[in-house]
């Protein structure tokens, strides 16, 4: 007895995609997320009829060139600008070892121009310029295709015009996280107000209490690689108690050990530069004391 012969159709597990589906799919993921962050600003309390006086509301820009320089406008419903709002969505590779606010520093300086033309129309409307970055580490076609992709957020905000004017930034872990954050603030300023205070009607000059740019005081520093990496390691700690060496193991590269950035991230603690710190304890929540790592430098400098 003879059998015919069994043909087993097995897909390609990663079908190769024309330029064309490729550049649609970057679009598709863009608007996707573009949607989860609009859902969240208009469920938050600043959103809710019920409990503010007047809603904010986001809606496409009237202004020129709309999705050029500028996805989303901020608004209350009187018409007050708050922000203008361009979102970004960039893939995480597996082997990418920048952290959040490298990667979110790679985004303003690509932008250019762009970021010059947000940030102008917004100061015409005396609003903030808030730049949006959704990270996602799953592969970009899963990303295009299945709804439930996980995103990291990158917030960068200001008022002014320029690459090197004050700004805020906030990360959050994930979506979820953000709209916890948010979810209970009934006027944006109150949430965007750490570094980016609202403009004064006077000729006061701006207060002088900013908060400098830790990430880049840390890349500039004359310390030890390792060092310099535990310390940005430690820049990016979330609000949660976490073990050390569990932290620092996913970290890790073949140049950088866990027990290197453990060992730095020690030192650190001892020289007083990172706080939080609890002797005896498996989990800590850990974060730089600012005042103490510019003393730091300024000792191991000789100045």
């Amino acid at each position: 007895m003879t059998y015919a012969k069994l043909e087993i159709n097995r897909p390609a597990l990663s079908a190769t995609w024309t330029k064309a589906q490729m550049e649609a799919a970057v679009v598709r993921i863009h608007q996707r997320f573009q949607g989860l962050f609009t859902s969240i600003i208009e469920s938050a309390d600043w959103a809710n009829y019920r409990l503010a006086d007047h809603p904010l509301e986001a809606g496409r820009p009237s202004w020129p060139d709309p999705g050029e320089y500028c996805d989303l406008v901020l608004q209350h419903r009187e018409g007050e600008a708050v922000a203008a709002v361009e979102i970004k969505t960039r893939h995480i590779k597996m082997r990418d070892e920048r952290t959040a606010w490298m990667i979110a520093d790679d985004v303003l300086d690509h932008m250019s121009s762009q970021l010059t033309k947000l940030q102008t129309i917004a100061h015409r409307s005396d609003a903030l310029w808030l730049v949006v970055i959704g990270l996602y580490r799953v592969p970009f076609q899963a990303a295009a295709i299945n709804f439930n992709t996980p995103f990291d957020l990158v917030l960068v905000w200001g008022r002014d015009v320029g690459r090197d004017s004050p700004m805020g930034r906030a990360r959050f872990n994930s979506l979820s996280d953000f709209d916890r954050a948010v979810c209970d603030f009934k006027e944006p300023a109150r949430f965007f107000e750490v570094k980016s205070l609202p403009r004064s009607t006077s000729a006061a000059p701006p207060p002088q209490s900013v908060t400098h740019d830790l990430e880049a005081l840390i890349s500039k520093a004359p310390l030890h690689e390792n060092c310099r990496l535990a310390l940005l390691c430690i820049l990016d700690w979330p609000d949660e108690l976490l073990s050390l060496r569990t932290y620092m193991r996913e970290r890790s590269t073949e140049d950088a050990t866990e027990y290197s950035l453990q060992h730095w991230a020690m030192k650190m603690i001892d020289e007083g530069v990172v706080k939080g710190y609890r002797k005896g304890k498996r989990s800590h929540r850990l974060s730089i004391d600012e005042a103490a790592l510019k003393a730091y430098l300024k000792e191991v400098s000789g100045e």
